[in-house]
């Protein structure tokens, strides 16, 4: 059982309990997506548009074609 707190102290308390059920983290990094961030949700995942990147050369693939293999992004030269 989760007690959430009252007073003037309860959002205080209850904000981390929130974020870590509820905020969505970037598969990549483990951050955050926050609002007004851009993102890519690509092979069930969510990430933050930097983020997105070959799992081999590091290219980024924001808007770019790629392939997955064994649930990892690639670029079309290392796929």
């Amino acid at each position: 059982m989760v007690t959430l707190g009252s007073g003037s102290r309860a959002h205080l308390e209850r904000e981390p309990h929130w974020n870590q059920l509820f905020t969505t983290k970037c598969v990549a990094c483990k951050y955050p997506i926050e609002a007004g961030d851009r993102w890519v949700e690509a092979l069930g995942n969510a990430f933050h548009s930097n983020c997105f990147n070959c799992t081999r050369c590091h290219s980024n693939l924001e808007g770019e074609s790629f392939f997955a293999k064994n649930g990892q992004p690639y670029c079309k030269m290392h796929a």
